[in-house]
């Protein structure tokens, strides 16, 4: 990702064994995405997110891919 522009993330369930999952998230009541930086993090909601079954589509504003720092550990 570079600082500054606003990235898409995709992340797709997958099985244990890499087959895609049957697993449909839009019939979920909540969907949550979190991407945490040191004591920093942004957490993405269900009204924040696109579904289409099993994949997830995460969007970050200039202002949140901002306030994140290169070259640091990132969890999602």
């Amino acid at each position: 990702m570079i600082r500054g522009t606003t990235p898409t993330f995709i992340l797709k369930l997958k099985n244990k064994d890499g087959t895609p999952s049957t697993i449909d998230l839009s019939e979920a009541n909540n969907v949550y995405f979190t991407i945490a930086q040191g004591g920093k993090s942004i957490t993405k909601t269900s009204e924040d997110i696109d579904i289409d079954g099993n994949t997830v589509y995460v969007f970050l504003d200039q202002k949140e891919s901002l306030s994140l720092k290169e070259s640091v550990k990132t969890e999602v």
